[in-house]
């Protein structure tokens, strides 16, 4: 039995013995893992050469607090800078961090669901509507 579930393109870098893997769903649903990839696979799948500002993927490194991993540096990565990092990360390897394809919200009842963990703290979740109305003040 395989497991179904939509998992965006996600990129594992020195976790180990693991160098790097690459996980995602296929076209049946199923989650699928390839270690046989570089850094130019990298840029044209998550990449986006018509817009090369537009935030394409995700990078996530320990936070490291007293040795102990406390939770996730995130930051968001365009298409100009994609090429350099994916670049960095196949050849010099070493350094725990992956990078998963940005997802963007569409429809008008879209929403992104973010889950921010740290260790010895209560998780914290977050739910950020695509159409957030903005307060206005009364005069």
């Amino acid at each position: 039995m395989k497991l179904k579930l939509w998992l965006p393109d996600t990129i594992v870098f020195g976790d180990g013995n693991l160098t790097k893997a690459w996980f995602y769903s296929n076209n049946e649903g199923c989650v699928c893992r390839t270690d046989n990839f570089t850094a130019r696979h990298i840029v044209a799948k998550l990449g986006n050469w018509g817009a090369t500002e537009e935030l394409v993927a995700v990078s996530k490194k320990p936070y490291i607090e007293k040795r102990n991993m406390t939770g996730n540096v995130v930051s968001l990565v365009s298409t100009r800078d994609l090429g350099q990092l994916a670049y960095q990360l196949i050849n010099n390897g070493g350094s725990t961090q992956v990078l998963q394809k940005f997802v963007k919200s569409c429809g008008p009842k879209a929403f992104i669901c973010r889950t921010h963990w740290i260790d010895g703290e209560e998780t914290k979740d977050q739910v950020i509507p695509r159409n957030k109305k903005k307060s206005r003040k009364k005069r």
